[in-house]
């Protein structure tokens, strides 16, 4: 399984433009349990950036979860959405 990372900030907007600046990293800020699933299944995110003025206690556990039961999609058409941004 490829490695996973967090980063957290204020806001958190500008760690995560921060973190894709890495090579191989594919940060998502993630305010939801829906954006951090479909930014693992749709974008094969590795690194999930989290706002820390705007996450409760009860969506970060909501958060977290989403996020480490989260897989990348199978669809064909998904894969090639992934690779197309790797190659950006």
């Amino acid at each position: 399984m490829p490695s996973r990372a967090s980063c957290a900030a204020g806001p958190a907007r500008g760690a995560s433009i921060a973190a894709n600046k890495v090579p191989g990293v594919r940060a998502a800020l993630c305010v939801d349990a829906y954006t951090a699933d479909g930014a693992r299944k749709w974008n094969d995110a590795n690194v999930l950036a989290l706002s820390l003025r705007l996450t409760s206690d009860v969506v970060l556990d909501e958060i977290l979860d989403a996020w480490f039961a989260g897989r990348p999609s199978d669809d064909p058409a998904d894969q090639a959405n992934i690779t197309h941004v790797g190659r950006i």
